[in-house]
This record gives C-alpha cells, structure tokens and sequence, in this order.
C-alpha cells in the first residue's frame, strides 16, 4: 500500500528503528496449507509463527504510522495501537521458540514443553494487551470528529482500512489457529455438518422452505452432542473437508432464528428461504466459519430488506433462494444469494462496500471485525453472545458488507453484488479452490 500519510514533520516517530528493520524481513508464505501443516503441527509451529508474526506485527505499526490518512493520523488511541504493534512485535522475536527435533518420536521432552510454554504464553499476552488498545481505538473511531479533522477522500480512508483488516485478519487467523490446534477438543473443533443430505429426502438438490425449517441452529444445538460426533476432516479452524452445502444450511438455519427470535417479529414470520445445489457431495478446504459469516451477513441484508419492503407495500414477504454451483472441476465455488425486495439504485451500488459511507457508523465496523466468535470453530460456543436483533433499524446499515468482502476475497475469492431496481439484489460469494493463495502480511 502506499498511501502517504500527512503527519506533522515534527511529530516523533512510535514505530522505532529495530521495528521498521524488523518489518522489511522477509516472510514465510501464509496460506491454507500453512495453516493445516507448519501452524498446527507441534514441532514446526513454533518455528514458523516466529518467522511470520514479528515482521508482520511490524509492518502493521509502519503501515499504520506512514500510511494512514490524515483524519486518522496523530489520534492518541491510533498511537497507542501503532505502540502496542511494535511492542508486540519485539516481545515474540525475543521468545525463541523450540526448535525442529525430526527424531521426535513419542512424547516431546521436557525441554520442548518448557520452550514451547513459553512461546504460547508469549502469544497469549500479546493477544490480551490488545484488547485495552482496541477498546480505544473503537471509541475514538466511534467519536466522528476525526472526520472533520483533515477530511480525506473516502476511497483512500476505504483503501487504507481494506488493507489494514485483510492484514488484521492474517493475524488473527494465525494467532487463532495456533490457539485452536494447542487447546483443541473435540467439542471446539466441532460444527453441525451432514446436514444438507440429511434434509434432502428426495434427493434432488432442492431444499425447500419447509425442510430448511427443520434445520438445526447452533443458536439451540448442545455442545454435548456436537462433541460426540467430531468431524475428523476438523483441523483446528479449517476444515479440509468443508461441504459448502452444509455452512449454507448452517447460516440460513441461524438467520432464521435469529429473525424469530426479533422482538420486532411478534408474529413470528418469516421470508421463505429456498436452497439449490449442483454438486452437492463436493467439498473443499476452507474456514466454515468465515464462509459462515459471510452468508449470514448476506442473508441478513436480505431478510431485512424483504421485511421493509413488505412493510412499505403491505405484500407478503419475499423469497431470499441461495444457489450453490460447486464441482470437483470448478476452481471456484459459487454461492449466489437472491432476493426480491425491490433491489438497490445503481447510483448507491458504488457505496455498498465502503468502509466511510455515512450512513454506518465506524465503531459497528471496527466491533465486527473485533469479534472474537471469528477466531473460534464453528459451533455453539461461537453465538455465546446470543441472537442480534437482526430487523432492528439499527441493524440496517449494511457495515457487515465491506467485512464480508475482506473475507471473501482473503484466500482469492470475491464477493459482488448485482442489482435490478425495482426487483431484486443478486449477491455471488466466490471461494476459490486453488490452497495456495497467499494471505497478506
């Protein structure tokens, strides 16, 4: 990225000498393979995280401090925040993590677990000492007067913080994976899964709204019974085996009953939800619960539109269907969400994935991306928070979009949005295939 920051030419720098050497050091590669192999494997986790985390850490304080508009630049929160990544930074690369024994055999030694101990801890302070500084840094986002500070075109505020979460989101995928893989159980690596075929009695692809109503919603799912059934292909918070169909039901499932569970929904309707699939029994190694989330925000933006627009014309509510194309041979799978509530102009379509359009607020931005249910497995302990009033008109300001987006397009997918006004809004998820695209650091 190389947006110019314009900061006063007085101001001390927070980002130190040995942190922006430190940021100019070469990093391994972050992909999918990475996560499941060097991250999750015991013997080379270490190893690895210790080669990517500090210059990444250090490249988010330069970023942050050489790069970030002039509206944000010189907050005092921003400036803790720039601290923090460069302390952070310094503390990992001072911890030596326990080296690679490929003669390891049965039980590691005492060595290693003392090193290795410390290593975690290590990762584990860094995580808490951030939460305080995030906490501040969402309340000065939260303020606004930082936008009229130095008022900066809003494509290069969007540039900026699309560039800073897709780096956020590396770190935290890694930092979260080790966590999962170190502590893992079988209950934490558990999701509802099996569910699309289990549902598809006739078996042809098609689940109607009334088999869609039968599905599950971790929102009531026991954490008992996810844990006697774990899903072996499970690695921590990939799945090398993830059923796209099965994430789809799982979203459309909790979006449901959270739309039910809305004290603005006393009569408990509901939008018919209509699911298709063309290679059903495909799969693919991705995060379900990125995948999760994305659909669920989808969905959400289409249930909430279906029950304004019935509110405006007095119809019944429309019909949100997903169509999922996935095969062995596609190098991407396809999810297209459709709606038919009366879709979005043109003139404002340019709007729907901007971080700085007025009408959200910056801290429902930054709370979002700061949920730690994302660096979770998919499961019931991931909704602890409970259902959202989803038709609250708070709730109708589309900040989930531009996050969504990030996710999509982390492991090269994308998420695009078509509309005809007067009719309906088509949103298409791409997840690609291809396991080696690399993450941003």
């Amino acid at each position: 990225m190389c947006l110019k920051a314009r900061q006063p030419e007085s101001k001390a720098r927070m980002a130190s000498a040995a942190v922006r050497a430190l940021a100019k050091v070469r990093t391994p590669r972050v992909t999918l393979e990475q996560l499941t192999g060097e991250v999750a494997d015991r013997r080379r986790a270490g190893a690895y995280l210790h080669g990517v985390l500090p210059p990444l850490l250090a490249r988010m304080a330069v970023s942050l401090e050489d790069g970030a508009p002039a509206s944000l630049a010189g907050l005092p929160a921003f400036d803790e925040l720039i601290a923090w990544y460069g302390a952070s930074a310094a503390k990992i690369a001072e911890v030596r993590p326990p080296p690679e024994w490929a003669t390891w055999r049965r039980k590691p030694s005492a060595t290693f677990l003392e090193r290795e101990a410390k290593f975690g801890d290590a990762l584990d302070e860094v995580r808490e000492a951030g939460r305080a500084v995030r906490a501040k840094v969402f309340g000065a986002l939260d303020d606004g007067g930082w936008l009229h500070r130095a008022p900066a075109a809003s494509d290069e505020v969007d540039a900026f913080l699309s560039d800073f979460y897709a780096r956020r989101l590396t770190l935290r995928l890694l930092l979260g994976q080790h966590r999962a893989c170190r502590l893992a159980t079988a209950g934490e690596s558990a999701y509802l899964w099996g569910t699309f075929g289990g549902l598809d009695a006739d078996g042809d692809g098609v689940l109607e709204p009334e088999e869609l109503l039968r599905a599950r919603s971790l929102y009531d799912a026991q954490a008992a019974e996810l844990r006697a059934h774990p899903k072996p292909s499970v690695c921590g918070l990939v799945d090398r085996e993830m059923s796209p169909f099965d994430v789809s039901v799982q979203a459309i499932a909790d979006v449901q009953e959270e739309i039910l569970r809305s004290p603005r929904n006393p009569e408990g309707k509901l939008p018919r939800f209509r699911l298709f699939g063309r290679g059903e029994g495909a799969t693919i190694p991705f995060l379900p619960r990125h995948l999760y989330k994305i659909l669920r925000d989808v969905l959400r933006n289409a249930a909430r539109a279906a029950f304004v627009k019935s509110a405006a014309t007095g119809e019944p509510l429309g019909e949100v269907t997903v169509v999922i194309a996935d095969a062995d041979d596609n190098s991407d799978v396809v999810v297209k969400v459709s709606d038919t509530a009366g879709g979005i102009p043109r003139s404002k379509l340019n709007r729907i994935f901007s971080f700085s359009a007025a009408s959200r607020t910056y801290r429902d931005v930054a709370t979002d991306l700061a949920d730690q249910s994302l660096c979770q497995a998919l499961g019931p302990a991931s909704l602890q928070g409970g259902a959202p009033d989803v038709l609250s008109p708070a709730s109708d300001e589309g900040h989930a979009l531009p996050l969504a987006k990030v996710y999509a397009t982390l492991f090269g997918g994308d998420l695009k949005l078509l509309s005809m006004e007067g009719h309906g809004t088509d949103c298409y998820v791409y997840i690609s295939r291809i396991e080696d695209n690399v993450l941003p650091t």
